[in-house]
C-alpha cells in the first residue's frame, strides 16, 4: 500500500468508527500502528509530494484529538508521532512553538487543510446553495442546509479543523477568516449538542488566542460571532 493509499484508508475509516454502534479500536490501534513503519518509508524517498504530506498531516490530526468516537490514548499517542515527523518533513515546526511542547502552522498548510479535508463536507448539498459554503450572509437558511451536509456523517472533518484552528499560528488567522468563520458558524449553529460545544469552544478560541481583536471589532465578525454564542447562553 503507498502513502496516500494507507493515510486516505484510515481517514475513511473514521467515518465507519463514528457511525458504528460497536467501535473496532483494536483494529483502528492495528491501523495506526503501522504508521512507523509507512512513514519510515515515506520519509527515505523523494517522491512524496508536499500535498501528499499535508494530506497526511489533515489525516494525523483528525487522530490526536480528544473527544471523538476514535478517541483513546493509544490512537492520539501514535498520531502525535506522525504529526511531529510530518511537521519536521515539511518545515511548519518554529523554535517557540516546539518550545512549549506543541506545534504551529501557516497560514498557507491551514488554508491547504481545509480546502481539501473539511470545506468538501461543509458544502451544501441542495439545489439551492450546491456550490456555496454555510456564510454567515445565509444563517437564515440553516435548518434547510444543515441537515444535508456530509460533514454530519464525515465528522473527521470537525477533528481535523479543529487541530488545525488550534495549531494556526496566529498572525495568518486574519488571512484565514474565510476559511475560519463558515465552519465555526456551522457548528455553533448546529442542533446536536456535543457538535454545538465544539463551535463555541472554536469561537472563543478565535476570539480570545487567535485573531486581533481590532480586526473583529472593525469587521463586525466580533458581532456576527457574539449573536452566535448569545442563544446558548440563556
Amino acid at each position: 500500500m503507498d502513502y496516500e493509499s494507507y493515510y486516505m484508508s484510515l481517514w475513511n475509516r473514521l467515518s465507519l468508527a463514528e457511525g458504528a454502534s460497536q467501535i473496532d479500536c483494536a483494529q483502528l490501534e492495528r491501523d495506526m500502528c503501522r504508521f512507523k513503519s509507512v512513514i519510515e518509508k515515506a520519509l527515505s524517498t523523494s517522491d512524496i509530494s508536499r500535498d501528499q504530506w499535508i494530506g497526511s498531516l489533515a489525516v494525523a490530526a483528525s487522530l490526536a484529538v480528544p473527544g471523538f468516537a476514535w478517541s483513546n490514548p493509544h490512537t492520539a499517542a501514535a498520531a502525535d508521532k506522525w504529526i511531529a515527523a510530518i511537521i519536521s518533513r515539511i518545515g511548519e515546526s518554529n523554535e517557540q512553538a516546539a518550545a512549549k511542547g506543541g506545534y504551529s502552522i501557516s497560514g498557507g498548510v491551514f488554508r491547504a487543510i481545509v480546502s481539501g479535508f473539511v470545506q468538501p463536507y461543509f458544502k451544501a448539498e441542495n439545489k439551492e446553495s450546491s456550490s456555496t459554503y454555510v456564510l454567515m450572509n445565509s444563517r437564515e437558511k440553516k435548518t434547510h442546509v444543515f441537515g444535508k451536509q456530509k460533514w454530519k456523517t464525515e465528522v473527521q472533518s470537525v477533528a481535523c479543523f479543529s487541530w488545525a484552528l488550534e495549531h494556526l499560528c496566529p498572525e495568518d488567522t486574519v488571512d484565514a477568516i474565510s476559511c475560519i468563520l463558515p465552519v465555526v458558524l456551522a457548528l455553533i449553529d448546529d442542533y446536536d449538542t456535543k457538535m454545538k460545544t465544539r463551535g463555541l469552544q472554536l469561537a472563543i478560541l478565535l476570539m480570545a488566542r487567535k485573531a486581533d481583536k481590532e480586526f473583529l471589532r472593525k469587521s463586525g465578525i466580533a458581532g456576527i460571532l457574539e449573536k452566535s454564542i448569545e442563544p446558548s447562553l440563556v
